[in-house]
């Protein structure tokens, strides 16, 4: 009889709570609850293995399961204290639908059946985690494709890394720290900078020359910078540039004021934010319209620079003035304003025919 207590005392001192570290992968926090997805995409083929399989192992590595896992974490280890065996149970039991709600729903079945987390990981592992030479070759074909194009250099640059991210995932580099790693390594780092250096557009050949002239050469984020930098240089001189033009009034020799204008409706220094309340049409108001104030009298304004601005051949008085002026100054051979040689001999129209 006493054995017999003694032994239910050793059994229920051994049963009793124990407090965990919080830094115990044993601890399971209020917020570890079965059935939560850890990553957005799931686990649906082998082309998504790579990137579901990194995602999963950062996450569980932030909630401290990663050893459930990895086999740094087994069922044997806490065999002596039924505490912590107990303990064991729950979390694989939270990590097991961790991974269930990661996967396609056609997946799940053979989980379910599953008492381990780590037997689970590793049958995904050995189907999914096939690396033949046709990823391969196609991860290469769409690294090397890839170039700046109409993006801005750090969507280039980020897109790039992202492949490149992939692609040292399925063929990481030696872990070996040895002189011939170290070298290989360095090698693969200048490729990086090479095929970083090809993509862009040749818009950036001067700064590009620059770089590659550089001893020793730069990193790959080294040259990202100096490129972005150049890239933000030529950003501000064209907005610069832009903010600098000016909308002017018609050459008719009244008001020179200029009026700023915005420009991203700037072209051919005008205003089209405006409209004339008497003709209607855009780029300039009622005191500068030709109709109201005559048209110009330079050579180059001719009968189609008038008809693109809408004349419809009903000339306005102003208009009527200069035409005189011009009709006396070539028929008479009178050098005036505007006149640029002897044209005396040139047929005109007279004031009645011009109407």
């Amino acid at each position: 009889m006493t054995s017999d207590s003694s032994q239910i005392g050793v059994r229920t001192l051994h049963a009793s709570p124990q407090l965990l570290d919080c830094n115990d992968p044993l601890f399971v926090h209020p917020s570890d609850t079965p059935g939560i997805a850890l990553v957005p995409q799931l686990l649906v083929e082998t082309e998504n293995y790579s990137e579901w399989s990194l995602s999963m192992k950062m996450s569980l590595l932030v909630m401290n399961k990663i050893g459930f896992i990895d086999g740094t974490c087994t069922r044997e280890k806490y065999e002596a204290d039924s505490f912590r065996l107990h303990q064991w149970d729950r979390c694989n039991a939270i990590v097991q639908p961790w991974i269930m709600s990661s996967v396609a729903q056609e997946l799940r079945k053979g989980i379910v059946y599953s008492s381990n987390a780590k037997k689970v990981w590793e049958a995904f592992r050995e189907r999914f985690d096939k690396v033949n030479a046709t990823k391969v070759y196609h991860m290469n074909r769409e690294i090397s494709s890839l170039t700046q194009e109409i993006s801005s250099v750090s969507i280039y640059y980020s897109r790039l890394n992202v492949l490149r991210a992939e692609f040292e995932s399925i063929m990481p580099f030696p872990g070996c720290d040895c002189v011939k790693s170290r070298e290989f390594v360095e090698f693969l780092r200048q490729q990086k900078l090479m095929k970083f250096l090809m993509g862009l557009n040749d818009t950036y050949a001067p700064k590009r020359s620059q770089i590659l002239m550089m001893n020793p050469t730069p990193t790959i984020d080294q040259a990202y910078s100096m490129i972005i930098k150049e890239e933000s240089q030529r950003l501000n001189s064209n907005l610069g540039v832009q903010s600098g033009i000016l909308g002017s009034a018609p050459m008719d020799g009244g008001s020179s004021a200029m009026i700023p204008i915005n420009t991203s409706n700037a072209r051919n220094g005008r205003n089209w934010n405006l409209q004339c309340d008497y003709c209607h049409m855009k780029g300039y108001t009622k005191e500068n319209c030709y109709k109201l104030i005559g048209y110009p009298t330079w050579p180059k304004f001719n009968n189609n620079n008038r008809r693109r601005r809408g004349y419809n051949g009903t000339p306005a008085v102003a208009h009527n003035e200069n035409v005189k002026a011009q009709e006396e100054m070539y028929t008479t051979g009178t050098k005036g304003t505007g006149y640029t040689g002897g044209l005396a001999s040139a047929p005109i129209f007279t004031h009645e025919q011009y109407q």
